[in-house]
């Protein structure tokens, strides 16, 4: 049982994670946010990152990395940005060899990470444009460690499947899950890898 909080990032992790399993949690989730035109974390993202999992390491706690983009505005859609953004997550992997389990996006049912959610037709447009940005992510986290778990999609709970709202035009977590298997970037093997998880 864990946490999700980006304040062990704050500078002193080694506190933070005293304080976690203190009151009895093993896993802590951290993010790493993912801009336009990087294809590595910087110097100073990459030490926030290495101290947590330095001080997740000493405590035996399960740490995840959620790598997503910064929001709607830097939703990559190009085939150039997904692969930079593939590029990203794999640096992270590479910079901590002790972390095993990353989350691939952060609500992109949400307009607030990504935007278009619905085609002009009315049809969902971004459950099959998540698809392909996935794929790289995993290709990418495989090539680094075939043993990495690539844990997606990270979906808001709500969502309201209405490309006419007045506001958060939203799309529902099971409708959106049921795009990206369909995609054509995904190989048999990931299918079959992520399936028992998405059942």
């Amino acid at each position: 049982m864990g946490v999700v909080d980006d304040a062990a990032r704050s500078g002193d992790a080694a506190g933070f994670v005293t304080e976690l399993t203190g009151s009895g949690f093993n896993a802590l989730a951290v993010s790493s946010v993912w801009v336009p035109g990087e294809t590595a974390p910087d110097a100073a993202e990459t030490a926030a990152l290495e101290d947590v999992a330095a001080a997740a390491d000493a405590a035996d706690v399960r740490l995840f990395v959620i790598v997503y983009n910064a929001g709607s505005a830097t939703t990559p859609v190009t085939a150039g940005a997904q692969s930079a953004f593939g590029a990203y997550a794999a640096a992270v992997a590479e910079r901590l060899p002790s972390v095993h389990d990353l989350i691939v996006g952060n609500e992109p049912n949400q307009p607030a990470f990504w935007r278009p959610q619905f085609a002009a037709d009315g049809s969902n447009a971004s459950a099959p444009a998540f698809g392909p940005y996935l794929a790289a992510a995993y290709d990418a986290l495989k090539a680094v460690d075939p043993a990495i778990s690539v844990i997606g999609i990270g979906l808001s709970p709500r969502g309201n499947d209405r490309p006419d709202a007045r506001n958060n035009i939203s799309t529902s977590p099971v409708r959106f899950m049921r795009a990206p298997l369909a995609a054509p970037s995904f190989t048999r093997r990931s299918i079959q890898e992520w399936g028992n998880q998405w059942a």
